[in-house]
């Protein structure tokens, strides 16, 4: 037992995202996108486009098409899985074909609740399209940050019934 106790505390001190929950950035597509006349899917609105640890320096391009929010407590593992896409058989409990996306996302963040739950002045009217966001992000620039609480309770929904933080499934 001491030596799986040494181990475990080995590993969070040399990797310690693995066991401490962090801050992370998440880039949400604010509008949907057209799906391709190929067939490919494009991201949807309130999609989990990227998530990248807390201070992230996002690009011009990023910031005219994303709203970016901040989201404290959350460990590396949580944050990359919110960010997956949906493989086909994801749903079923088994991947039926290793690599085959069948969805852009398991989740996404329901904009109309940051508005209403988080930042009543949220503009919703800018974030219909490229051109009107201009770098509109309220969240990051005024340093709103969300609980991972906050987030999988009231903001976070699962589009495929899948499970997330804990074994939890998220409606």
């Amino acid at each position: 037992m001491k030596k799986l106790f040494i181990a475990l505390f080995l590993l969070c001190f040399t990797i310690p995202s693995i066991c401490f929950a962090e801050t992370w950035e998440l880039a949400i597509q604010p509008w949907d996108k057209a799906n391709l006349a190929s067939g490919h899917k494009r991201a949807k609105a309130g999609d989990i486009v990227a998530v990248k640890p807390y201070p992230w320096n996002w690009g011009t391009i990023e910031l005219q098409n994303y709203l970016i929010i901040i989201v404290d407590n959350l460990t590396e593992e949580e944050a990359l899985q919110i960010a997956e896409p949906l493989y086909l058989g994801d749903n079923s409990g088994t991947l039926e074909v290793p690599g085959v996306v069948t969805g852009k996302r398991k989740f996404k963040i329901d904009i109309r609740k940051l508005k209403t739950n988080i930042l009543p002045t949220l503009d919703e009217s800018k974030l219909v399209d490229q051109n009107k966001m201009e770098n509109y992000q309220p969240f990051k620039d005024a340093g709103i940050r969300i609980s991972v609480d906050m987030l999988e309770a009231d903001l976070m929904q699962n589009k495929y019934d899948l499970k997330w933080r804990k074994g939890k499934k998220n409606e």
